[in-house]
């Protein structure tokens, strides 16, 4: 499987409450409809805003603060069977239509993508 994983920042105009709900209906609707997706779920911190993230170095194209540390209002992961699925799924116009509504309420997301292995599942 193959699970990419999102570390959501809402715009500084909405409150951690509304990001979720604005996330979880409308744009979870939209993510819905992405070819080939198999799960989507959303988590959200117990006690926003004091759960955050921390970036252990490596390079990229946007600025942490000095400490490292990037608060978030929700996650959210999809997963896909493979590699193609997952590559075929977010130049569609789905995913076109689910980046346009990110637009208006979200700051930044953090993506993590991988392929994982399950070790234990549930009652297995």
């Amino acid at each position: 499987m193959i699970k990419s994983v999102g570390f959501v920042i809402g715009k500084d105009e909405y409150t951690h409450e509304e990001v979720v709900e604005r996330f979880r209906g409308q744009h979870v609707d939209l993510g819905k409809t992405l070819p080939n997706l198999v799960k989507y779920t959303t988590s959200v911190p117990k006690d926003p805003p004091g759960q955050v993230l921390h970036r252990d170095g490596g390079s990229s194209e946007f600025e942490l603060p000095e400490d490292g540390l990037v608060e978030y209002d929700i996650i959210s992961e999809l997963w896909f069977e493979n590699w193609e699925d997952y590559r075929e799924a977010f130049p569609s116009e789905a995913s076109r239509e689910a980046f346009k509504d990110e637009q208006e309420f979200v700051e930044e997301i953090y993506f993590l993508t991988a392929e994982e292995a399950v070790h234990v599942n549930g009652a297995e």
